[in-house]
């Protein structure tokens, strides 16, 4: 029987007082009607395979990612313990695996 893989999110390892923002992608455009058109659909491209991605490493629905992206979301190093943006809080360095 095969052992599930952690993702590389769940590798990672932070201290107690880390904090944590999720949101949607920004970009200031320029230039005329067709161009700014064309950059909108690449930075709403872009919102839709990162929080595909953040979907399928934290096991978090894609409707639920959505929702949590749409604005700035903050979580402490708990939050994303439970999330699953990080696999576990570390008191200091020497707690990290040698």
């Amino acid at each position: 029987m095969a052992g599930q893989q952690a993702s590389p999110l769940q590798q990672t390892a932070r201290t107690p007082n880390t904090r944590f923002l999720i949101h949607q992608p920004s970009g200031g455009f320029g230039g005329d009607a067709s161009d700014i058109e064309i950059q909108a659909k690449e930075i709403l491209k872009t919102r839709e395979r990162i929080n595909k991605v953040i979907a399928d490493q934290t096991g978090k629905s894609l409707d639920q990612v959505n929702a949590d992206t749409d604005r700035d979301h903050w979580l402490s190093a708990e939050e994303a313990l439970d999330y699953g943006i990080v696999g576990s809080i570390i008191q200091s360095s020497g707690d990290l695996p040698r």
